[in-house]
């Protein structure tokens, strides 16, 4: 493990890592500082962390779960792309988006409770997770980006009333979401080109 000289950064792991507990010193976790990480299983944050940076925990390959602490206030996007057997995230209660790409190809993810303090889900956010089935948008959320949901076939969520603004292709391919008339009527929803093509069920 590679610390800065004040011991408050985490800079890089080793590829070849398999169980981390970052020391109580760190405050921040640098871009890319898990990236590739493949074998690693166990990752403990302690709550001195206060940010994470991009791509943080990308191609953890077999992480399976991990929690983030609530003293986190800032999330990188990309964070845990292609962690293909994570299953179980704690996200903290201090974040108000979920960045771009943060669960891109999570394919073992089923389900995940988003904060209460949740306003905007970015691009691609959820892109590609298979077998995500269940979602709580929560009631401040108001805008779902381009892509967010793209391709998450096992997709059964509610949209609540909070959101105003539906991106380009925001949940195309999910073939088992249904789509709710008054989104369909609702005059004060933006809704993008695309955002529900190959959507099956749609009433």
């Amino acid at each position: 493990m590679m610390l800065s000289k004040d011991m408050k950064t985490l800079i890089r792991v080793l590829n070849t890592a398999t169980e981390v507990i970052i020391p109580d010193s760190v405050t921040h976790i640098k871009e890319s500082a898990f990236s590739y990480c493949k074998g690693i299983t166990t990752i403990v944050i302690p709550s001195s962390v206060t940010s994470i940076g991009d791509y943080a925990f990308e191609h953890c390959e077999r992480l399976k779960s991990i929690i983030i602490p609530d003293t986190v206030t800032e999330l990188g996007k990309g964070i845990f792309g292609n962690c293909f057997k994570l299953e179980s995230v704690t996200l903290p209660k201090t974040i108000t988006s979920i960045r771009m790409d943060t669960f891109r190809n999570c394919m073992c993810l089923e389900y995940i409770e988003l904060p209460e303090t949740i306003t905007r889900i970015n691009e691609e956010a959820f892109y590609n997770c298979n077998k995500l089935r269940s979602v709580n948008l929560p009631s401040t959320l108001e805008v779902i980006c381009n892509a967010a949901f793209k391709y998450c076939t096992a997709l059964d969520i509610s949209i609540p009333g909070s959101v105003t603004t539906i991106g380009i292709s925001a949940f195309e391919g999910c073939i088992n979401l249904i789509i709710p008339e008054d989104i369909k009527t609702n005059m004060n929803i933006t809704v993008g080109k695309n955002a529900f093509k190959k959507c099956k069920n749609v009433t």
